[in-house]
């Protein structure tokens, strides 16, 4: 077994692909290092949600072709409501492509079963479970590692992705220094709309300021 690599990267964008024959989707990391293009493949993480557990469950997905399709693998698991704090017995149900979680969804819930956290969409949840977030230093424990150029392509499991703690990273700019800045701003086109317009000699990162001051 070859030992794996550790990457260290600051993370800037990630998203999903999966062809209609796959059994699993592939999320890619994208980031940069130090002048490296990073791109991290993961293919073990799965979609999931959780259905109380009751009576009739496991032979209702047992019976529904359409789940038992979908469905890679079921564990039991405990949770709690949100108000109460009451714990509850859960199935959590894992599946191939995060797209049908919709209408799987809908088959429990039109037979009457509760469902929990499916409308989670799947590349937050999986940034929920890894508790990272985009412009994060991350470090992944890859097992295959290819470079090209200034091109680094890694393959790692979702269990050796970590958020990288700050107290190891000297500063954010050795892996990237970040050039472009987005923002969306909400306005109320109700009453004084010239509160968002440019005034005399502002710039746009004046008016940013400005709204985030007032």
């Amino acid at each position: 077994m070859s030992k794996k690599q550790e990457l260290t990267f600051l993370l800037t964008d990630i998203d999903y692909k999966i062809q209609e024959q796959d059994d699993s989707p592939t999320i890619r990391l994208f980031g940069k290092r130090n002048g490296n293009q990073i791109k991290v493949l993961v293919r073990d993480f799965r979609p999931y949600f959780y259905i109380t557990k009751t009576s009739g469950l496991e032979a209702f997905i047992l019976g529904d072709p359409l789940i038992n399709r979908w469905q890679r693998g079921r564990e039991e698991a405990v949770g709690k409501r949100y108000f109460g704090g009451k714990q509850l017995p859960l199935l959590k149900l894992y599946g191939t492509h995060p797209e049908a979680v919709t209408t799987i969804r809908e088959r429990f819930s039109q037979a009457g079963f509760e469902i929990h956290e499916a409308d989670i969409p799947f590349v937050k949840r999986f940034l929920i479970d890894l508790q990272i977030k985009c412009l994060n230093v991350i470090t992944v424990q890859t097992f295959s590692i290819e470079e090209k150029g200034n091109n680094i392509i890694a393959a790692a499991s979702y269990q050796d992705i970590f958020p990288t703690a700050p107290s190891v990273i000297s500063f954010a700019d050795y892996f990237y220094k970040l050039k472009v800045m987005a923002f969306d701003i909400e306005v109320n086109h109700q009453g004084a709309v010239s509160y968002t317009h440019l005034r005399a000699h502002e710039t746009v990162l004046d008016l940013v300021c400005r709204l985030l001051l007032e």
